[in-house]
């Protein structure tokens, strides 16, 4: 027996120690191990159980059905399984008043934990976050929480409390300095509250994020340089078109500094339009990059950093001057706009910032030539996009499409690459944001630093589109 619980309690140790980590897949693993040896330690039970909440696994907590039912028949989390069940149903409302039974109920403190965190999840799907920061301080109350720190974090931010979600952000670290999500969305705090030197310095917390890998590892970062003078550096892509297109000032940023020589390993989807950047600028290729000897190499989202960009005047603009094109044959008896309303599916915030084409219609009217800019149009939105005499542009690439956004009127877009090729050409343009928008966006609310063409159209209330178009309407 004893062989056992060592056993058991070694993969308890392990999934403690993955916890810490935020690896709640791997620690969920480790847990599942140690309960299939000894079922019936609590201990073990409610990390699982808490993992499977915070995760929203419902399907794997209703799993354990059977071994609450055996081991743990009176306690509350085992009488809120029917809450789960509703939950995944899309029965909100329902899975809350149940939980709010259980709760009054006497259950023992674990349990009051664990579905506390579950009350607030589910309040959070009501769209009720006071509800949700309430029963998460509640649960503060009788122990000091990382992970709830950062839930209420979180939900600040979402609701454009800036300021106090740093706060909260930063309470988390003090007990777990090195949660990289805690760090990563401290960062987007911290840079949309235009702290720049803190916010891109917790910026580089992107790289252990895993969603991004850093390249060229074998040259030496500019970062170990001291004012290198007379050197090869190599610049390199990361990250998304629109990022690119934004960050690339900073490009010719680093170029003014010194007499160093400016290599600018571009996405190729983009090479052909940033040649137009300054003519002291290579722009290369990737495989191009791989056969140049460097002295120094950074990556282009970390030039702020490199440059110190401390506030919002050390932001410059300048205006990508690319060649003219004849023959687009546009109808100049008419005004031609521009339009993107919806972005890449596949970016995590993209329910946020796209629009359904049906809030655009009002805008589209005979008296104007329309232009579509984005590359796809989705299914939900083809049917009423085609009622419409609007012509689409998105099969071009950017450099030809930057061509025709040079002779267009005026553009009318979401935050997307779209609206960072319209900037930089200098064009004037109607951006249409959400209430909580990226973080480079800051709390504007009519025109930004980064684009002098722009104007600002945002969300005052969340989902609220419509209010958003009929402004656009009214211009």
């Amino acid at each position: 027996m004893n062989r056992e619980f060592d056993k058991a309690k070694l993969f308890f140790e392990s999934g403690l120690k993955e916890i810490e980590k935020s690896n709640f897949d791997k620690a969920e693993e480790e847990f599942f191990q140690s309960l299939k040896i000894i079922p019936n330690r609590p201990s073990t039970m409610y990390h699982l159980v808490n993992i499977y909440i915070f995760k929203e696994k419902f399907d794997k907590l209703t799993s354990l059905t059977n071994l609450l039912l055996k081991h743990f028949p009176n306690e509350g989390i085992t009488k809120s399984l029917p809450a789960f069940g509703l939950f995944n149903e899309g029965k909100y409302q329902a899975s809350v008043d149940l939980l709010i039974d259980v709760l009054n109920d006497k259950i023992n403190d674990q349990d009051y934990l664990i579905l506390s965190v579950f009350i607030a999840q589910v309040f959070r799907k009501l769209k009720k976050d006071s509800y949700a920061i309430k029963y998460y301080k509640k649960i503060l109350i009788k122990e000091k929480n990382p992970n709830i720190y950062y839930n209420i974090a979180c939900i600040l931010s979402d609701n454009r409390k800036t300021k106090l979600a740093i706060k909260y952000f930063n309470k988390s670290l003090s007990l777990r300095p090195k949660d990289i999500s805690c760090n990563w969305n401290l960062a987007l705090c911290l840079l949309r509250s235009q702290n720049f030197k803190e916010g891109f310095e917790f910026y580089e917390y992107r790289w252990l994020t895993k969603r991004i890998k850093k390249k060229f590892t074998n040259i030496k970062s500019l970062f170990e340089s001291k004012e290198p003078k007379n050197k090869n550096i190599l610049i390199w892509s990361e990250q998304g078109f629109g990022d690119n297109i934004n960050f690339s000032r900073f490009v010719i940023d680093l170029k003014n500094q010194n007499n160093n020589k400016i290599f600018f390993a571009a996405i190729k989807e983009l090479k052909e339009l940033f040649q137009f950047l300054s003519n002291e600028i290579q722009v290369i290729s990737f495989e191009e990059a791989e056969k140049i000897s460097f002295d120094f190499q950074i990556s282009l989202m970390s030039l702020p950093r490199y440059l110190r960009i401390k506030n919002t005047n050390n932001i410059n603009f300048y205006k990508l001057a690319i060649n003219e094109k004849d023959n687009l044959q546009l109808d100049k008896s008419k005004k031609n706009i521009g339009i993107s309303f919806s972005g890449n599916p596949n970016y995590y915030l993209d329910h946020a910032r796209s629009i359904p084409f049906k809030y655009f219609e009002p805008i589209i009217q005979k008296k104007y030539n329309f232009y579509c800019l984005q590359k796809d149009i989705r299914s939900s939105d083809l049917e009423e996009f085609s009622k419409h005499d609007i012509k689409k542009l998105g099969h071009l690439d950017f450099y030809e499409l930057a061509q025709y956004i040079k002779n267009l009127d005026f553009i009318i877009t979401i935050d997307t690459s779209i609206a960072h090729l319209s900037g930089i050409l200098n064009k004037k343009t109607f951006l249409l944001l959400d209430y909580n928008p990226d973080w480079r966006w800051f709390n504007n609310f009519n025109k930004t630093i980064w684009y002098p063409s722009f104007e600002i159209i945002k969300q005052k209330k969340k989902n609220d589109w419509k209010s958003v178009i009929d402004r656009v309407k009214n211009l």
